[in-house]
């Protein structure tokens, strides 16, 4: 990893998962077997990402197997999210359709969802399939509930650039904290760690900022390593471009102003996180449950270190080397 003139102090310890090897094997037999690379070029932009890299530095505590399952939840979502940057993108018709196709993929039981031959709706199947398998139900549907919100994330996205629109900061705010997928990775927190929390500690208002927090520190962080790529293109969904545009900052000052906005988030998470011991008690969390919820909330931090960690590493965030686009019919 090299340092990085945009990189951010996160207070959180960052980890690399030490069975990056056997994991990347896996994830590239799986994703051979629903031909997600239909060319050699594609294979060799995609290999240039490493998204099991990615995916060590977000959960360096996931055994090898629940490692590579992250991993291709991440490599078909990120390989998604970049086919409607494409021609797919472009036709709102096609790209709606598309999108069924996913939320079909996560919501309906394996024996009832519809038949489809888009690789892309059959890889996420396989996925949601073995996440039914390993998780119970509950920790699934709120797995489910947020995977579709990115996706609902990813068309409100399309039709606001189709249409021409230039969100206000609030409600590219609220955008972006679905469409970031960032709430799917949350809960995977407990998939790699290997425990479930009861419901009523994810649904008390403590946890919810926490998660929130997150969130919006990874859209400012991702915004700022995407500056690169999106800066040409002139995207005002990148919140810094739309700061420059809006306000009359330059680079620097634009930057200045999401660092000081992350270290505000960071602020929230401290003081937040110093009320949960009071939460465990008033929810009724058992001595394991207590000391669980101390792992899941350091997990949610080293996520969001590992995803700006993610970010200086891989060449997804700092070059030009993309996946080509493999427009398929929809159906």
């Amino acid at each position: 990893m090299t340092d990085s003139p945009i990189a951010f102090h996160l207070p959180f310890r960052s980890g690399l998962n030490p069975n990056l090897d056997t994991a990347r094997a896996q994830h590239r037999t799986w994703a051979d077997g629903f031909a997600l690379f239909p060319d050699a070029e594609t294979t060799r932009r995609y290999e240039a990402w490493d998204i099991t890299r990615i995916t060590g530095h977000c959960f360096p505590q996931a055994t090898t197997d629940v490692l590579a399952l992250l991993t291709d939840w991440m490599g078909c979502n990120l390989l998604c999210d970049d086919e409607l940057d494409g021609p797919l993108g472009h036709s709102p018709v096609q790209g709606a359709r598309f999108l069924d196709l996913l939320v079909n993929s996560v919501s309906a039981p394996p024996a009832q969802a519809p038949p489809t031959t888009n690789r892309y709706a059959r890889a996420s199947a396989d996925v949601c399939a073995r996440l039914r398998q390993r998780m119970s139900p509950v920790w699934y549907q709120r797995y489910a509930q947020h995977t579709n919100a990115m996706y609902a994330g990813f068309l409100r996205d399309m039709l606001h650039r189709h249409n021409g629109h230039i969100l206000d900061p609030e409600t590219l705010r609220l955008q972006r904290r679905d469409d970031i997928g960032v709430e799917p990775l949350i809960d995977f927190v407990e998939a790699a760690l290997g425990f479930e929390l009861p419901p009523r500690f994810h649904h008390t208002d403590e946890v919810i900022k926490l998660r929130a927090a997150v969130v919006d520190a990874s859209t400012l962080i991702n915004d700022a390593f995407s500056l690169a790529k999106e800066r040409p293109l002139n995207d005002l969904h990148n919140s810094i471009l739309l700061m420059e545009h809006l306000q009359g900052l330059d680079e620097n000052a634009a930057l200045d102003r999401v660092r000081t906005e992350v270290e505000e988030l960071m602020a929230v998470m401290a003081d937040t996180r110093a009320l949960l011991p009071g939460l465990y008690t008033t929810v009724g969390l058992s001595d394991l449950q207590q000391k669980q919820a101390d792992q899941f909330i350091d997990g949610m931090g080293t996520l969001l270190i590992g995803q700006h960690n993610a970010q200086v590493d891989s060449a997804r965030y700092h070059s030009s080397v993309r996946v080509q686009h493999h427009l398929q019919t929809v159906r």
